[in-house]
């Protein structure tokens, strides 16, 4: 799991995500959220145009991410997931708690 920080101001930080976000990669993962204002933004973008894979414990991750954000007024975007990883994410409960943009 890689992550690249792609901009990053007071209200906004966008972040390329790329590999397999399993239990290493989220790992990786939370350490960076953690270790970042990422958590604090106003936006969290996440690019996952290179990520082949996304286990349990990211979708975990990204839930409780997501969950901390919104009473703040915070929110957490997914952009360009491939058709299966959309699928998967769509299908947790309270996905409400993030948006996805993909182009068309």
């Amino acid at each position: 799991m890689k992550i690249d920080i792609l901009a990053e101001n007071s209200e906004d930080v966008q972040v390329g995500l790329r590999g397999v976000l399993d239990r290493d990669g989220s790992r990786k993962l939370e350490e960076f959220l953690l270790g970042r204002s990422g958590l604090h933004a106003i936006r969290l973008v996440m690019d996952f145009t290179a990520v082949d894979f996304i286990g349990l414990s990211a979708i975990v991750l990204l839930s409780r991410f997501a969950e901390e954000m919104n009473p703040r007024g915070g929110e957490m975007v997914f952009k360009n997931l491939s058709p299966l990883l959309r699928k998967m994410l769509e299908s947790v409960p309270d996905s409400s708690r993030w948006s996805v943009q993909n182009p068309d």
